[in-house]
């Protein structure tokens, strides 16, 4: 057949244009050009030089041989798992069970191009994810010490848990959990602040005090436990009394210290 016969042939029988049955054929299925001449009932030749006129490399032989060894759809998992930043060339060896040079030889097989490419890519990206944890860590942290320090201004400060110093139990028996938002999102002219506190592990707290912003120009919610929606709290802290149910808790230490409980 010409290559305007194999054009018709391709359309009638497989509803696609050259170019992409030849792609698809080569890069989904990973035909060799012998295969996909086969499947044309032309010469090897012609396919060849149909291949290269759609500007398509041949099928990577070592991927099909890397996923008869592995299984189907490993050169996917592979890809996955060594894309990850987290993962280093020791742990995608580990999932296939096989060295961290097999991996390193593996990744230039696949993907053409020698590991250390992607590597350099991969530590800058954790460094960058140890900045933001790490100022996020610093926020939190300089939040929880002026929540204990206002407690203990209120003369009220108690128990904190070992566990986790968000979680407090005053001297007159409330129970307290610190949560944090300290980034906003805009809609309309305010800003609103989205606590989740559905996975929350103490979850028979008396109030939950909720920090929108940073520590420093933060605004604390005293918010009753029952209060509180079922997992997702939105605070504006520019909304005013009669604009939301949560305004009159807005810095509302007074709750926590103007009775006592009955238990106390």
């Amino acid at each position: 057949m010409t290559k305007k016969e194999v054009q018709i042939f391709i359309k009638q029988r497989f509803n696609m244009d050259l170019c992409d049955f030849i792609k698809s054929r080569v890069y989904d299925e990973k035909l060799y050009d012998y295969e996909i001449s086969q499947l044309l009932h032309v010469s090897k030749g012609l396919v060849s030089s149909l291949r290269k006129l759609c500007g398509t490399k041949k099928a990577n032989a070592f991927t099909r041989r890397f996923e008869r060894i592995y299984g189907t759809g490993a050169v996917g998992r592979f890809k996955r798992l060594i894309e990850d930043e987290d993962n280093s060339l020791s742990d995608v060896g580990r999932a296939f069970r096989f060295s961290r040079e097999y991996a390193r030889q593996v990744y230039e097989k696949i993907y053409g191009y020698p590991y250390a490419r992607i590597h350099r890519k991969k530590l800058e990206a954790r460094k960058k994810k140890q900045l933001i944890v790490r100022k996020q860590d610093s926020q939190q942290t300089k939040a929880v010490d002026r929540f204990i320090n206002r407690l203990r201004s209120m003369g009220i400060m108690g128990d904190i848990s070992p566990e986790t110093p968000k979680h407090v139990v005053l001297e007159n028996g409330y129970k307290l959990i610190l949560k944090f938002s300290l980034k906003s999102t805009k809609l309309g002219k305010k800003q609103y602040y989205k606590i989740n506190y559905a996975k929350s592990p103490y979850m028979d707290c008396d109030f939950f005090v909720c920090l929108c912003g940073d520590s420093e120009g933060g605004t604390h919610y005293i918010i009753p436990r029952d209060t509180m929606p079922k997992s997702t709290l939105s605070l504006s802290p520019q909304a005013k009394l009669g604009e939301s149910k949560y305004a009159p808790f807005k810095e509302a230490w007074h709750l926590l210290g103007a009775v006592q409980k009955a238990n106390a």
